[in-house]
């Protein structure tokens, strides 16, 4: 029988990539936040003495080291979803008959019915849920 806990993953495959994404945006709007910015009026050092603004860039370190601490964890946690993901991909990649990675790759990753399934690579709604089943029972 199959570890279980590849099936599951086989079965949260399209969350995971959904998860991946949500984290790798949160890292980025995280990279610009721990700026401080602000603009000033002031005035030529030098004849005609016009006023002119200027914008101030500025780092606040205090928060800076907080969003660092949480980038980390982000990231720690995007790099554990992709070792899921390669984890899964390696495994498919080794399943030596075509027809049911396709059978594997539509259920779990494309998250199609049997019907479509059947239609795809060819048979019928149980035959390709029997082949899907077995498969794992086999493992």
């Amino acid at each position: 029988m199959i570890n279980t806990t590849l099936k599951e993953l086989l079965l949260q495959y399209n969350d995971i990539k959904k998860e991946i994404t949500k984290v790798e945006n949160t890292i980025k709007k995280l990279e610009s936040k721990g700026y401080a910015k602000d603009c000033v009026e002031t005035s030529m050092n030098k004849p005609p003495f016009e006023k002119v603004s200027l914008t101030i860039t500025g780092i606040n370190y205090e928060i800076m080291q907080k969003v660092e601490k949480y980038k980390n964890l982000k990231q720690a946690r995007l790099n554990r979803l992709l070792d899921v993901k390669i984890c899964i991909e390696e495994f498919i990649q080794q399943i030596p008959e075509s027809r049911m990675r396709q059978i594997i790759e539509h259920k779990c990753f494309d998250g199609y019915s049997w019907q479509k399934i059947a239609y795809i690579v060819g048979g019928t709604e149980n035959s390709v849920r029997m082949d899907y089943k077995r498969f794992f029972e086999k493992k």
